[in-house]
Order: structure tokens, then sequence, then C-alpha cells
């Protein structure tokens, strides 16, 4: 990233120039929470923060209709993601390691400068505040905080001449102003203020430019043009990302003067988003928590041009700033920005006004354009860097994981090379696939794996009809696997920090603190009585509630940014209607997984959106959480199994890994009255189920069977005469089977376990037409079941060699089903609505949550499966 060299680039930064040395508040009486140390900067950062397994939490932001969800209700939600309490660090390492690069002898300069004006600082306090917010006698918040311009014009300017150059941001007051966004899906949100930058980055800004007044559309490659000159002193680059890309819609409501003006406030130019609050107390606390972490998710969300961003909160006088990346969010201790620590506020103003492109959080290898058409229409584009050649944006082919602050983000995109980049007419036309993603700094990339599985094929078992393409048949070609690259560095956490370690001594902030607390008391950081909100030591002008104790400190993930190409765009499984079809890519996955798991490899993580058909084949992807069986089964890497951390998709997840126990261990052979003697004697009939469920071959398998399960379940032949009571009653068993949730329903359960409800199934739930294929389908699970109890019995012993004979018997059960499918279907009616697909890894609930549900579910739901 750009936190080395002494001017964020080049050589490493020393932290003479940074923590003490950065902060002139000599007299400030609060204690810090770290003196960061000079030594060991990547390697301790890494030993930190890396965290290869960190577990992803159910999402409730990951869904594809996020955008239908109201502003509020999201705000809500995009603090449950980021988790009850996040790290709370200290102002010198915040001031050295995150905010951008003041050079220490000008920041005194100007420090010094700024509180000896008279129009500035009076009896030791800004002038523009002679009293606290929260003094009655101050006009209301709206206008108590609007002087804040003031105070950052007047600083900018001292700073503007003592740092001898032009400042890159401003910051805007009004907080009555929506956020525009130049997508009609695009952000929409107020702040009380936003720092912008001076020269608009918004598509088409500019007084000659005029928005299209027809909506955009994503055209064919052949209607794309190059869009016109950017008028003089603005940029043509960068626009936000809307959350359902492939019906981009220019807001009309914004007009180009808009754009222009001084005072915009496009959501393509914020990168600091600022909320006041004229009171301190738990109350407006969470507020301004909530709305600041509302709207810097909308910022990351709507701009893949974004690295991070960064927010201000005020509450009285006491303000923290927050930093969001996609490896983590944080915020500083909280400082008083009037009387005591105003030179930590000049500190904070100088930074963000004078700030690089790449310290305020935009990413220089991705670039925004609006495409102009002959018909007048306009076309949001970015043009995307990879492997030192430019990829232009045709369409978006995922981009709603990104909707969380941290985590992967994960965007696909259909590219194509820029005309000026293509060699010759075949590399004009083709098409591509792009990743971007951010994965743990240690992690390694889907290439590296894919090479692993290639070069170990056959080594836990041979394969006897062996393919030497198997490579091209089963697996996504990958063009490109690389780090993205910010001015000369990696793009990753480490390298954002730079010299400077991460504290090990960081505290928790709570994200939401209780309204009414049960105790006032506050006591000093890292013991386990309650503290104030925020506060490193009492305070009384802070709101009092419960801190987390120093050992629940939040985790987090070291990320790197990376990008692959893939040669091939493909078509999603899920989007493939012909069932016959359907279940043939079925099959020939299942031989695709016997390669995989022959190189001793398991996936993890199944479902229709990581099977992607390629030139009539469907083909395996998205391998970043692939494991090596015999590494999960010595414990070396699958640590978090013994948490109740889970992988994959909980629609598709095997039914064991949902539970957290194995459910296929033999029963006892002895006598019940044998058995009681036993146990009473402390002895058992049978060897114990292990306490860690590791996931293992047959889970895959078992996955793919779910895949095929939902091909039948959500389905319906076209032109079906089956009476709505019916499809009603099959939406009603779709449902309960195939969840976003945690646990494994009852219905999900007994569908593989008893063969008596597979038969329901085929008979009295599914249509008429499909009873043939799925009596193939259901057998799949018969003969892995069987399977099951054989590995779950000798699971120490066990001959992995035998389940080359299930993967034999269950790829010709699907090519069985498929030859006697129908083969025009469309969705169940009402299923679309559903929620089910978003990949998550979830942190597992307790055996217990499952032992409960079984004893509240009434007899009825019991046999939902076999209700006519």
């Amino acid at each position: 990233m750009d936190r080395q060299g002494t001017d964020r680039v080049g050589t490493t930064q020393t932290t003479s120039t940074k923590g003490s040395a950065t902060d002139p508040d000599t007299n400030s009486n609060e204690p810090h929470l770290t003196d960061p140390s000079s030594t060991s900067g990547l390697e301790r950062n890494l030993s930190l923060l890396a965290i290869e397994e960190t577990p992803r939490r159910c999402s409730s932001t990951d869904t594809t209709n996020v955008h239908q969800k109201t502003l509020k209700t999201l705000r809500i939600m995009y603090i449950k993601e980021l988790g009850p309490t996040i790290p709370e660090v200290s102002w010198d390492f915040f001031a050295g390691a995150i905010l951008p690069h003041v050079p220490a002898d000008k920041l005194e300069k100007i420090c010094k400068a700024v509180n000896a004006s008279d129009t500035l600082v009076a009896d030791n306090r800004w002038k523009v505040f002679p009293l606290d917010p929260s003094n009655k006698k101050m006009p209301v918040e709206d206008v108590t905080f609007s002087v804040m311009t003031t105070i950052w014009d007047r600083v900018v300017a001292i700073a503007e001449t003592e740092l001898n150059k032009k400042p890159t941001s401003r910051l805007q007051s009004k907080p009555t102003q929506t956020m525009s966004s130049e997508t009609a899906l695009g952000a929409s949100f107020k702040s009380d203020a936003i720092t912008t930058s001076i020269i608009s980055r918004g598509a088409g800004t500019g007084p000659d430019w005029k928005i299209p007044k027809k909506k955009s559309q994503i055209q064919q490659p052949s209607s794309l043009v190059p869009p016109p000159p950017p008028p003089p002193n603005t940029s043509s680059t960068l626009l936000p990302s809307p959350i359902i890309p492939d019906k981009l819609v220019v807001n009309k409501e914004v007009e180009a003067q808009q754009q222009h003006e001084a005072l915009s406030r496009e959501a393509a130019d914020a990168t600091t988003v600022w909320e006041y609050k004229c009171q301190s107390n738990p109350k407006e606390t969470n507020q301004n928590v909530l709305q600041v972490v509302g709207a810097a998710s909308h910022i990351l969300h709507n701009d893949p041009c974004r690295r991070h961003t960064f927010g201000v909160t005020i509450e009285d006088k006491r303000t923290r700033v927050w930093y969001f990346s996609r490896s983590l969010a944080m915020v500083s201790e909280s400082f008083d920005f009037i009387t005591e620590n105003r030179n930590r506020f000049i500190h904070l103003l100088v930074s963000l006004a004078f700030a690089t492109d790449v310290e305020i959080g935009f990413d220089p290898s991705v670039k925004r354009r609006l495409v102009q058409h002959d018909d007048a229409e306009a076309v949001i584009c970015y043009d995307i860097l990879v492997n030192g050649r430019w990829y232009q944006t045709m369409d978006c082919l995922d981009n709603y994981r990104a909707s969380r602050v941290v985590g992967r983000a994960t965007r696909v995109w259909q590219v194509r090379l820029r005309p000026e980049e293509a060699k010759n007419d075949e590399e004009k036309s083709a098409t591509y696939a792009l990743k971007d993603v951010w994965i743990g700094e240690t992690a390694r990339s889907e290439k590296m794996i894919l090479d692993d599985i290639c070069t170990r094929v056959n080594t836990v078992y041979p394969i006897s009809d062996f393919e030497e393409d198997f490579r091209e048949r089963y697996f996504m070609d990958i063009l490109a696997d690389e780090v993205v690259r910010v001015d000369g560095s990696d793009d990753t956490l480490s390298n954002f920090l730079g010299a400077i370690p991460f504290p090990k001594d960081y505290g928790s902030f709570k994200l939401e603190e209780e309204l009414d607390p049960p105790t006032l008391v506050t006591t000093l950081r890292g013991s386990q009585s309650t503290t104030p909100v925020g506060a490193s030591v009492p305070d009384t002008t802070e709101p009092s509630g419960n801190r987390a104790s120093k050992a629940s400190a939040p985790s987090f993930e070291a990320r790197q940014h990376r990008r692959i190409l893939f040669r091939d765009v493909g078509k999603t499984l899920g989007k493939i209607s012909n069932l016959q079809e359907y279940l043939t890519h079925l099959a020939h996955v299942t031989k695709g997984l016997e390669y995989m798991h022959s190189a001793g490899y398991v996936h993890r993580d199944y479902s229709p959106t990581n099977l992607l058909v390629c030139r009539g084949l469907c083909k395996i992807t998205d391998l970043e959480y692939c494991k090596q069986y015999d590494q999960i089964k010595l414990n070396l890497i699958d640590d978090a199994a013994k948490h109740g951390f889970k992988t994959g998709t909980p629609a598709f997840m095997p039914i064991e890994m949902l539970d957290g126990r194995y459910l296929f261990r033999p029963a006892p052979t002895a006598q019940p009255s044998t058995l009681l003697q036993n146990y009473l004697q402390g002895q058992q009939d049978w060897v114990p189920a292990p306490t860690v469920v590791r996931h293992n071959y047959l889970h895959d398998i078992e996955s793919i069977w779910w895949i095929a399960m939902y091909g039948l379940l959500t389905t319906v032949p076209v032109n079906t005469d089956r009476a709505s009571t019916a499809q009603d009653r099959q939406l009603e068993v779709a449902t309960a089977v195939f969840r976003n949730r945690l646990e494994c329903s009852i219905e999900r359960r007994s569908l593989i376990q008893e063969r008596e409800e597979l038969h329901r199934l085929s008979n009295q739930i599914l249509p008429h037409e499909y009873c043939a294929s799925s009596t193939f389908v259901t057998a799949v699970a018969i003969c892995l079941t069987s399977e099951y109890r054989i590995f779950e019995q000798f699971s120490d012993t066990y001959d992995f060699s035998r389940i080359s004979k299930t993967y034999m018997l269950t790829k010709g059960l699907y090519e069985q089903a498929a030859s006697v499918a129908v083969t025009q279907t469309m969705d169940l009616p009402g299923w679309k609505s559903r929620e089910i697909e978003p990949k998550v890894q979830v942190r597992g609930q307790k055996r217990k949550q499952n032992d409960e549900q079984t004893t509240e579910v009434s007899s009825s739901k019991r046999n939902k499966l076999g209700q006519a």
C-alpha cells in the first residue's frame, strides 16, 4: 500500500516522524493506549493480524436484494456486520500509521501559527466555540457546528503557506442535503458534513457537460465508444458502482450545474464523513456511530475505486476519528477538539485537506469513465489495470458481497481489453471475467491452489479413467492472478501500516452502547469493570456504560488486494433452466470433484454460483477456501472448526457441518440391558464421536447433492398443470430446506437421513414430471449416507481409495436422472423472493440449539414432507 516512505512512497519511514512527534499536544493528560515501538514492522503486523481462517459471519447484507432495504435497516445491518466491538487505538498510533502523512516539523509550525491567530483562538479555545456545544446557551446542532467550515478554511490557509502546496479536499457543511449519486441505485444518505475532493471525480462533470436524458443501459461491446474529452480542470474518471450494476441508470436529477458547483456533494467525491451531536450520552453516541458506519458502507460499496475511507464523530467536544477498510474498521481514542487537544484536531484537518488520492483511499489502478453513445445514452464503465494492461468493464456479474465494510468485497466483471491495449482483432473481440477480491495476507490465491491441485492429482488414490486435459475440462483457465500494486508496493494492510507495528494492547470500542447501563462506575482501561463509552480514562464529559474487557478485544484479518483474470465469462449453473442439462452438468462436476479429492483437496464451498458453464462444460471455481484434507485432519489449518466456525453457503452446506456434530455414527449393537450395565460401569459399546466435525471428501459430495435437490425443489416444468396448493406445498418445503440460516432444519436433516422422506418427496411434493429423475437423485443420498456410516465407524483407518466407487456411482445416477429429466423448467412461483444464495463463512451455533429445536418442533411440522 502507501504507508512506506517519508512521503508514504519508497523507503520505510521510521517512528521518529510518528508517535509523539506528530502530536504537539504536550500538555495532554490523556494516557495513550500504546507506545508504538520501532521493532518488527511487517513481521510483527502479520503475527498479530494474519489469521488465515478468520471467519466470515452470516451476512445479512450479502443478499442480492439489499438495495430494497430502508436506509435505517441497512445502517443497523452494517453495525451488526462489524460486530459488537471494533479496535480502539491511541491517537499516536492512529495519527502516525493511519492518517495521511504530515511532516512533524511542518505540523508543529502550523499548530503554533493557528494557536497564535487572534481570529481563530481566544481564551485557549476556538473562538467560534465560546461555549461547549452542550451548553444550553448554544444554538441547535446544525447552527452550532456550521462554524466547522470556518475553522477548516482558516487552518488550511495557514497550512497551505507552510506546506507550500494546494489542498486537495474541502469541508462542506450541509446537513439537510442528501448526498447525490450519479446512479439511481447508488448512495443516498445525509451527513452533517463531508470532506470532498476539490477536483470533482464524478463522471461527466463540468459546465459544458449535459447529463443524457435517456436512461443508461449496458450495451453490447460493439456499441461502446471512447468517452468525450473532459472539460478543463475536471476529471472524467471515477464513478460509484451501483448495487445492481447490470441495470445502470444515470440519475437525471443530478444536473451538470450541480455537479460542477463549488459545494457539490457527489458520492464519488466524498472522502470523509462527519457526524455531530451537541450532547454526549449513549443515545447520541449510538446515533453518530450508526450514521458514520452507514455512510462509510455506502461509499465503499458504491465505488470500486475505493480502498478505504475515513469518518469523524463529535459528541459535545469529544472527537473520534474512524478508519474503514476491507481488513478492519477502527476508531481512535476520543479527544477534546476545542481546548485540551486542539492540536490533534489541527493535525486531523491538515491531514485530510492535503492528502494524496492514494492516502485518502482511492485506487489508482481503477479509473471510472462515462462512455457516451451515438443515441445520447451513457454507460458507466471502469478501466482496471491487470498484469500491466487496462481492461474495460462491460457488465458486472457479481458485487453484492461488497456491501460489507470488512471482508472480501468480491466483485466480478465481464471485461475486454481497452481498444488501445488490444494487439489484434482477436484480442479486440475477446471477453474475459475479472475478479477483484481481498483475501488474507498469508492466504494462497486461487491460481496457487489450482496449480497445487494439478500437481498433486492422483497422489491420494489413482483415477482409473484419468484425462490428460482434466484441468481444462473441469477448472477455469486463469490468465492472471496478482496482488494489486499501489505506489510501487503490494496493496496489503501491512504495507499500509508500514514500519509502525499494530499495538498489541489495543482496546475495544462498543458500536452500540446500552442506553440504561447498570452502573455509572468508570475505571481504567483493561479492567473488567465499566468505563465510559469510547473513553481512555474516567471523564465525566463522556457517556458511561459497559466496555468490553481487554480479553475480548476484537480480532481482524490483515488482507491483500488481488485480481484474477479468467479466460471465460461463463454462466452460473443456477441460471440453467433446462433440468436435463442441469443434471448433466452435475454429473460432469462430480468427475471434477474426484480429481480434486485425488489430490487431497476439499472444496468446502459448493453452490450453484460456484459452478460455471463455459463452452458447454461446467467448471469448478471459487477455490479460495479449498484445503488439504490431511492438514485439516491433523488440525494444522482448521483451528476455526474447534470454535464452531463453518465455511460455505448455508443452503448447500452438509448437515453435519451445519449441526456441528457427526450424524451417521454407527448405532450400538448390544441389548438395552447390556448398554445400561456398561454405562453404569463407565463402558460404552461404540466409539464416541469426535468433538469437532472436520470437512471431508464426502461432505463435498453432499453439497453437490443439495445443488441437485435445489434444481428439483425450486423449479417446476413449463406449462405445468399442477394445482396452486401443490405448488404452495413445494414452496413451503423448499423454504424449509434451503435457508440462509446457521442451523440445520428438521426438514433438511430428515430429507437426507430418512429414506421414507425421500420417497415422499419424489411422490408427493415434487411435480409428477420430476418423478423419474428424482428417483435417481434421491438414490445418490442413499449411497452417500451408507458411505458416511462406514467412514464414521472407521474414520481413523478409512481407505479413501474406496471413495472412487462412490464417485462412479453418483456420476452414473446423475447421468441417468438427466436422461429422463424434462428439458424446459421455470422458477417455482414465489421462490425468487427468497434470500438463500449468499456465500458466507458462519459462526456455528452450539449443538444444544439443534436439540432445543428438535423438542420445540411439533409433530405436524416434523411430518411436513409427508403432508398431502
